[in-house]
């Protein structure tokens, strides 16, 4: 019942002069903040507002300081802080909507705890009442008036943030996976979704992104492994025979140390044994966006997702994607889920968003559906969904190089390419 990151969030739109008429607007009120110190800080920029103040982080601080609170407010690194959270003022309704929810329900909880002290005191005589008190406490209706915006009112992003997978063709078909989506990827095992992933990894941080993969099935040291292998050019390998006689190509040291340091500050995992769960996902997802500047989000795969909820496997997908939907349109990141097909879809020569296995909500709530095809000696990347563009059941011819551990197109421009 109390998020800190959207507290910060709307004082840090509040912190923008020409935002505060629309903060007074949206009928944000000082008790919505949990932290005592944001609402204060929220009490003072209003009086200052009221006053005809100018609104900056510089005069904040000076008023913080005549009534000696500065301090207790987190001090001056706190209050400059805040301007690193601010997002589009276009979610501001939605953020002080959900401030506005925790409240109500802070205040619920409240009289819960209430009427148990009063049980415990044996006053049954109040009990009634309370009761009552709380079940109006809950009907009572919310103004929507902050959860509506004009037509006009909207911004137009005609340079919204995309990522690329780095396949020359697909990226002109699809124009990029653009910010704020939710991508699924799929097809059956051993069809080369982690080398895929591995790729368009790579292709992202070349493009200057910061990622973070979870897997839930692979050792770190493994997926380190595949993906320096998936880097390296024909230069950074060197020839090498398994215990078995069988030849293969292995990175040079040299590579490995360039890999690294490439890498580093780029790309993100969980630490060993450290398993992502619907209870911990957004507040990781937020602070690697916020905190490390990550825009893209590999999670391999959605079965690896835990969840303490209790109930049906179906009910509890459709909550995990609707949280990922919900989070990917809120940070404006670029998350891609890897999935199961169903096993009908195994043995149907036909491909189409309904192969994914689970919930229906997993291809609803996507934007992208992804999936990939073992076609004899070649691998079809199919787009079975694209809400964005509109452009679908398209595919993408790709041979496989199991030396370089690479996918690649009919020019060989991805075999070619060089990422470190």
């Amino acid at each position: 019942m109390i998020n800190l990151n959207i507290e910060r969030s709307v004082l840090g739109i509040a912190l923008l002069e020409e935002n505060f008429e629309i903060i007074i607007k949206t009928g944000l009120k000082a008790e919505y903040f949990s932290d005592i110190y944001n609402k204060l800080i929220f009490d003072i920029l209003c009086e200052m507002h009221k006053s005809g103040m100018l609104i900056t982080t510089i005069t904040l601080i000076e008023e913080l300081r005549k009534i000696n609170v500065i301090d207790d407010c987190g001090g001056v690194s706190y209050i400059t802080s805040l301007l690193t959270y601010v997002p589009s003022k276009d979610d501001l309704s939605y953020y002080v909507s959900k401030l506005e929810e925790l409240y109500q329900r802070r205040c619920i909880a409240k009289q819960l705890s209430d009427v148990t002290e009063t049980l415990q005191a044996g006053n049954l005589a109040n009990i009634a009442q309370q009761i009552k008190d709380i079940g109006s406490a809950i009907e009572f209706r919310q103004n929507y008036e902050h959860c509506i915006c004009d037509f006009s009112e909207i911004k137009l992003e005609r340079d919204s943030k995309v990522i690329y997978t780095g396949f020359y063709k697909l990226d002109k078909a699809i124009q990029g996976i653009e910010s704020g989506t939710l991508s699924i990827l799929t097809g059956e095992p051993g069809s080369g979704k982690t080398t895929i992933l591995n790729q368009i990894i790579a292709s992202a941080i070349k493009d200057k992104n910061k990622v973070f993969l979870y897997s839930g099935e692979l050792t770190h040291s493994k997926i380190k492994e595949w993906m320096i292998h998936t880097l390296a050019t024909e230069n950074d390998l060197n020839p090498d025979f398994n215990k078995m006689g069988d030849f293969s190509l292995c990175p040079k040291n040299s590579f490995i140390d360039a890999a690294n340091a490439w890498l580093k500050d780029k790309l993100f995992l969980t630490r060993d044994n450290y398993c992502l769960a619907a209870d911990n996902l957004r507040e990781i997802l937020v602070f690697l966006h916020e905190q490390m500047g990550v825009n893209l989000f590999v999670l391999d795969n959605l079965m690896s997702l835990t969840s303490s909820a209790s109930g049906e496997q179906l009910s509890i997908q459709k909550t995990l994607i609707q949280e990922l939907k919900q989070i990917a349109k809120e940070l404006q990141i670029v998350i891609i889920l890897v999935a199961h097909p169903n096993k009908e879809s195994l043995k149907m020569n036909t491909h189409s968003i309904a192969d994914v296995s689970g919930a229906s909500e997993i291809v609803n709530l996507s934007d992208y559906v992804f999936k990939l095809v073992p076609d004899g000696d070649e691998t079809l990347f199919y787009v079975l969904k694209n809400r964005i563009s509109g452009l679908k059941n398209i595919y993408l011819e790709l041979s496989f190089d199991k030396n370089r551990r690479r996918f690649y197109s009919e020019s060989k421009a991805e075999l070619y390419q060089k990422y470190v």
